[in-house]
């Protein structure tokens, strides 16, 4: 099994679209259902800081603090979340 997409019914498609393809280098899919969705999508980076400082400068938001946490027999989770240009909530994490 693998992650296919996620359908966000935005405010402003074109700047939201714009936002996830600058950021997370995400390819445009036309929405199938306009229906409400998850709480929030979450990302595997290299880098959470730095892909952080990205969403913020591409005009999303902060809404917490980076946190690592070990987790047992798999290594340490580094993790903040923030938000798109909508509100949208986004995980950013990175394992070591």
């Amino acid at each position: 099994m693998k992650y296919k997409h996620t359908n966000i019914i935005a405010r402003n498609w074109q700047g939201l679209a714009r936002f996830y393809e600058d950021v997370f280098d995400c390819v445009r899919v036309p929405p199938a259902a306009n229906r409400e969705g998850i709480t929030h999508i979450a990302f595997e980076v290299d880098n959470v800081e730095q892909i952080m400082d990205e969403v913020l400068k591409h005009g999303g938001s902060k809404i917490g603090d980076i946190t690592s946490s070990k987790v047992t027999g798999v290594g340490i989770l580094t993790f903040v979340y923030v938000a798109d240009p909508e509100d949208n909530i986004i995980e950013l994490q990175s394992w070591k």
